[in-house]
């Protein structure tokens, strides 16, 4: 096996290189891992921007980005068991302590200890020839799921999880606020549990189009059109009984609470990027007994989300409308943001 690989380094604000560096040697209870495809997630492009208190400071020497992995295994570390070279895995991309209060509680996405991949000061992301991993975090993909069917595993993951803490289910009328990739995630994850009725609010035509295609029963460009109007249209004036934000823009964060129904429930799945709407009317959460949840990342849910995608029933693939070469990765990141209404979800190809 050759000895170095091409690493993706972004080395300053908005500014990558592709270096050459050695191949990492598994270590015991480790899978090296040729690494196929990654996602490129908002979170990324925040550090690239090096926007956020976790990614204002790069290291000196730069940081590889990147934490929806999925490619295939080529060597074993000691004590490994259950795996073989060429199986392909997707990796799961938090490290955590296994001993804190929330581990022991299966919470571990809550443990503050967590090691996550392409988080400064955590560990290097995996935009990357090559990398070693967890074998407890590699989960292996059945035969007739690809690689970039695995890289996507990541954020459905976040998908599945919001899903599933709104109590959504058979009968609910659901609204999403954001198109882009969670926010599409979150509507196929909720069709799954059987949500049939679901509005999607963004200001990108070809979000909603991207969200039609994948089964919205309708979509709202809310800078066209009153989005609060025509979700209580669509609900015939009661508001829907789950409502989420997946933009982090707090406008959209402020409507969420308009859109709910009585004794319904929000649930902010986008990291936001400002201080509580002034919109938010707390009397009215009390009068009419809502609730809001926090979503973060995901928990005990890769092989549940792997076997759903190997059904046929969460048809992630759809979500990613370009896919770049590795050498064309500043340039995925750059388009990303700056045409971000024309891009969906960019995925690299290594």
């Amino acid at each position: 096996m050759q000895k170095d690989m091409l690493a993706a380094y972004t080395v300053d604000n908005r500014q990558m290189e592709l270096r050459r560096i050695p191949v990492p040697q598994p270590g015991p209870g480790e899978l090296l891992i040729r690494i196929r495809h990654v996602g490129v997630c908002g979170s990324d492009l925040h550090a690239f921007m090096a926007e956020g208190a976790r990614y204002k400071a790069l290291p000196q020497g730069g940081f590889i980005l990147g934490h929806e992995g999925a490619g295939e295994v080529v060597a074993l570390g000691e004590g490994v068991q259950g795996f073989a070279v060429g199986d392909k895995v997707a990796l799961e991309p938090g490290s955590t302590c296994g001993k804190c209060e929330f581990c022991k509680r299966g919470l571990y996405n809550l443990c503050p200890d967590v090691q996550f991949l392409s988080v400064c000061g955590q560990r290097d992301g995996v935009l990357r020839e090559y990398a070693s991993h967890p074998v407890d975090l590699c989960f292996k993909l059945p035969e007739n799921m690809d690689t970039l069917q695995g890289a996507l595993i990541e954020p459905v993951a976040v998908g599945m999880h919001a899903a599933s803490l709104s109590g959504a289910g058979l009968g609910m009328d659901a609204v999403i606020f954001g198109a882009g990739c969670i926010g599409l995630m979150t509507l196929l994850a909720l069709k799954a549990r059987g949500v049939g009725r679901i509005a999607v609010c963004d200001v990108a035509d070809i979000r909603l189009q991207k969200a039609k295609e994948l089964g919205a029963a309708l979509t709202i460009n809310s800078a066209r059109e009153d989005a609060v109007s025509a979700i209580q249209d669509f609900t015939a004036g009661r508001g829907a009984d789950v409502v989420f934000d997946a933009s982090g823009n707090p406008a959209a964060i402020g409507l969420t609470q308009k859109a709910a129904k009585s004794a319904g429930t929000i649930v902010l799945v986008g990291n936001p990027s400002g201080a509580m709407p002034d919109s938010f009317d707390l009397q009215d959460f009390v009068n009419r007994e809502l609730t809001l949840r926090g979503v973060f990342r995901y928990r005990n849910i890769y092989p549940t989300a792997i076997a759903a995608v190997a059904a046929g029933i969460l048809p992630v693939q759809k979500v990613a409308d370009r896919i770049y070469p590795f050498a064309q990765t500043q340039q995925a990141f750059d388009e990303s943001i700056d045409n971000k209404a024309a891009i969906v979800k960019a995925v690299i190809a290594l």
